[in-house]
């Protein structure tokens, strides 16, 4: 199915396109926990990776990760991905298909009955993954330290039934260990090719840190997705234009300034370069679009820069620019809309001669067919002979080429 989207891409980059879903591959690429091609990740390359405590160390004499998921899914979702893709009604052009089960629904009473190994198997398994925060398996591993974090005393208390260390440092530890595994895992993707997915993990962890140490982290991604934003609407600035793509402008094509400008730690500074570029940018052009003599483009144009516009003296150089060209484009819209007029006025004509035409035509047709049949009876019958074949033949001679005509315009 071909469905309209706006994409945002890992780069941080936007496009509207439309999109052929598949809907089963949509289903089990959100599912499924991906890891790089040949990989062979071990519970000790997971250590090393990540960090490691008691609290997290997991009892399994099992050394590879990658060869346990059906537990894993198992415990995420209630099912293995095998039976979660087991199809009742397949797919079809408009719909998904129906599937015999569906993933559970977490809840608290499920986080206090939970089996401490299988989760820290699980969580060592998405961070070992190539999945990002968009996943089912984050969502569910999200709602699991989000409940421990909010309840301290179920941490204690998990970890007490599991047999491990549950004293405040045991505890202590293990949200150092994880806000450390999750800060390196959002790190790794901290580069211009995935630094929308960066972002995406930054925000997702937020909750689990503590005020002082998320400030650390998200300092550290900032500084390079300052660099990212500014480096953008530089390169962007560069470009030639056509004016219908100046009329599209939006910097949100670019880079993700919306969601980042929102965040309180994001650069003052940048942000007033970043808009400060799109306005001069788009400005300066509706300029030279006004000596092209493209009045109501430039118009156009300098509306768009409107948005751009950061104070009060932004906003005045463009009205400024508007009101030297206001009297021109007043006259071109009144001829734009004289001629819109004047085509919406032909167009009207040609339906209603259109419309009369076509009755006329329905008229002789259905009239010809109605003597054809009476008089063709007639001539079968021997009744008024001369006559009822001369009519017949003459309704013959309208009806045909009615019926030529018709199967030239619709076959």
């Amino acid at each position: 199915m071909s469905i309209p989207v706006f994409i945002r891409d890992a780069d941080g980059t936007a496009r509207k396109i439309n999109i052929a879903y598949k809907w089963s591959a949509v289903r089990k690429n959100n599912l499924e926990l991906h890891y790089a091609e040949g990989s062979t990740t071990t519970v000790d390359d997971a250590y090393n990776l990540y960090g490691v405590c008691s609290a997290l160390h997991i009892a399994s004499p099992n050394p590879s990760i990658t060869s346990q998921l059906d537990s894993v899914y198992k415990f995420l979702y209630g099912y293995t991905l095998n039976e979660l893709m087991e199809v009742k009604e397949t797919e079809t052009y408009l719909l998904p298909g129906k599937y015999f089960y569906e993933p559970q629904e977490w809840s608290i009473q499920m986080v206090e009955r939970m089996d401490w190994d299988l989760f820290c198997l699980s969580y060592y398994s998405f961070v070992c993954s190539t999945n990002d925060v968009e996943s089912k398996a984050w969502s569910v591993l999200s709602f699991i330290l989000n409940t421990l974090k909010t309840t301290p005393d179920l941490l204690h208390s998990l970890l007490s039934k599991s047999g491990k260390e549950s004293d405040n440092v045991a505890c202590s530890d293990f949200w150092e260990t994880v806000c450390e595994g999750l800060q390196t895992r959002s790190l790794d993707y901290l580069s211009e090719k995935t630094c929308y997915t960066a972002f995406q993990s930054m925000i997702a962890v937020r909750s689990l840190f503590s005020i002082e140490k998320y400030k650390k982290f998200e300092s550290e991604c900032f500084e390079v997705l300052d660099k990212i934003a500014r480096t953008r609407i530089d390169e962007a600035c560069k470009e030639t234009y056509t004016v219908n793509e100046l009329l599209n402008f939006d910097i949100e094509f670019l880079f993700f300034y919306k969601d980042y400008f929102t965040q309180v730690a994001a650069s003052k500074e940048t942000k007033h370069y970043v808009m400060n570029a799109a306005f001069t940018l788009l400005h300066t052009i509706g300029d030279k679009v006004v000596m092209g003599e493209n009045i109501l483009q430039a118009d156009a144009v300098y509306e768009i820069a409107l948005n751009y516009a950061q104070s009060d003296a932004d906003r005045n150089l463009i009205a400024s620019k508007r009101n030297k060209i206001s009297s021109s484009v007043a006259i071109a819209k009144a001829a734009q809309q004289k001629a819109k007029q004047e085509y919406e006025e032909k167009c009207e004509k040609e339906r209603r001669e259109s419309e009369i035409f076509i009755r006329v035509f329905a008229v002789v047709f259905l009239s010809s067919v109605v003597a054809t049949i009476i008089f063709g009876l007639l001539t079968l019958c021997g009744a008024l002979l001369p006559f009822a074949k001369i009519a017949l033949i003459v309704s013959l001679c309208i009806m045909v080429p009615f019926l030529i005509f018709i199967g030239a315009t619709f076959i």
